[in-house]
């Protein structure tokens, strides 16, 4: 792995777009907790952005999502391959709605060499008081960000975005990111708010948006 004689602490090098007036209550805000925006060289390497993305409201797979930046989560080994320093964990994330199911745009950053496919969980906590976990599932609901043309989809979650940037492009690899959809444990009570966070494996995850429907 490389070696790095300085870290950064992760946070956005362009500026964050301001959310949309077409963006409805139920698109989670994640203005607060972006570590990159899309124009970014993710993990510090050059060329290695989602420019190309659509950005704002945006619809993937038949689901509505504001689109403006992306949340890192440390991994074990993030730090030695990156130089940047991420969070285990973003908590606190204001949500304040129902519904029936939850979509998550999402990705990981490397694979699990370790053969840890549980890389993280989101976590909803409800107002009355109870909190749920949803586990993410390496190669079952996310899959690492760069792939391979001839990689297969995931059974439990689909490709919502497939792309390109330049450091891809000389690698011969493709960019994607997967819309997970899974019901909410508790339909008829409010969340409160959310915890994005990471297992601390090789794997780490990435979240772009989050819409309640």
């Amino acid at each position: 792995m490389a070696e790095h004689k300085q870290t950064k602490a992760a946070r956005p090098e362009h500026p964050i777009p301001p959310r949309s007036e077409e963006a409805t209550p139920g698109m989670v805000d994640l203005s607060d907790h972006y570590l990159n925006s899309l124009d970014d060289e993710i993990h510090a390497k050059p060329g290695n952005t989602l420019s190309k993305l659509p950005q704002g409201v945006q619809a993937f797979q038949e689901t509505q999502f504001d689109v403006r930046g992306v949340i890192q989560l440390a991994g074990k080994d993030s730090l030695q391959i990156t130089g940047v320093v991420y969070p285990k964990a973003v908590k606190g994330i204001r949500v304040h709605h129902k519904g029936q199911q939850l979509h998550f745009l999402h990705a990981a950053a490397w694979n699990p060499e370790d053969g840890n496919l549980e890389i993280g969980q989101y976590v909803l906590h409800y107002a009355n008081g109870e909190s749920r976990s949803i586990p993410i599932l390496y190669q079952a609901n996310v899959s690492d960000w760069w792939v391979r043309p001839h990689d297969k989809p995931l059974a439990g979650a689909q490709v919502a975005w497939e792309g390109t940037n330049p450091r891809t492009q000389e690698m011969g690899y493709l960019l994607r990111l997967f819309k997970y959809t899974c019901a909410n444990p508790l339909p008829d009570i409010e969340i409160e708010t959310m915890d994005f966070a990471s297992k601390l494996v090789h794997s780490a995850p990435m979240l772009v948006a989050v819409t309640v429907e």
